[in-house]
């Protein structure tokens, strides 16, 4: 996963999506508890929850053009992102990203924090695939790579990670970058739980017999 998990990006979302309350509904509307629930499911499916009666691209489209200009002035790599991806990558592992962004800002925010060279393949939101928790984006990142499926492990921040490794049957890992969503990653039941990235250097080289816990 990209944001939350190797970028730090919530700052920037939480903002964009309270311009679009300001603008198309009320500033107040966009409660705690809707800042936590955006941080994970597509645009699309956000603005239709919140804004059932307008047009959702216009309003997607007016959420983009707010959160470049954050991006540009906020964004930064999520804590020890580099040092675990620099390490994967001197150990041989690739490194592929399952995001609900568009390419073209999937380009940019790797670029501005400076992790581009170090990812092998993405897949974006714009590549034809249904969005995390369906498994079909992990399914074209491995079969476009000719990677082993039992090979791979999925980390991210998010329910709809876990949800969609679990549907891919990967195994997963529940990166802990938000205290406000937690619990809803415990309910969607990872493998593994972490505080820290660094964490998933040791993962990596654990063996892994069951891609869901069921517990």
């Amino acid at each position: 996963d990209l944001d939350g998990t190797l970028q730090d990006s919530e700052g920037c979302i939480i903002k964009s999506f309270k311009d679009v309350f300001k603008k198309y509904g009320r500033e107040e509307d966009f409660t705690p508890e809707r800042q936590v629930e955006v941080l994970g499911p597509t645009l699309q499916d956000s603005m239709k929850k919140y804004f059932p009666d307008l047009d959702t691209e216009e309003l997607v489209n007016y959420y983009r053009s707010r959160i470049r200009i954050y991006l540009k002035e906020e964004l930064k790599p999520i804590e020890n992102a580099e040092t675990v991806l620099k390490t994967l990558k001197e150990e041989g592992y690739t490194i592929g990203i399952v995001t609900t962004r568009m390419r073209e800002s999937t380009a940019e925010c790797l670029d501005i924090i400076n992790l581009k060279g170090y990812i092998d393949d993405y897949i974006c939101a714009d590549d034809g695939v249904k969005p995390k928790p369906d498994p079909e984006s992990f399914f074209k990142l491995i079969d476009r790579n000719r990677w082993n499926k039992d090979d791979v492990i999925v980390v991210g921040d998010s329910r709809e990670d876990v949800f969609g490794a679990a549907n891919f049957g990967a195994y997963s890992v529940a990166f802990k970058s938000n205290p406000n969503k937690v619990e809803g990653l415990k309910e969607a039941k990872p493998n593994k739980m972490i505080d820290n990235l660094l964490e998933v250097l040791d993962i990596v080289k654990e063996n892994h017999y069951f891609t869901y816990n069921l517990k």
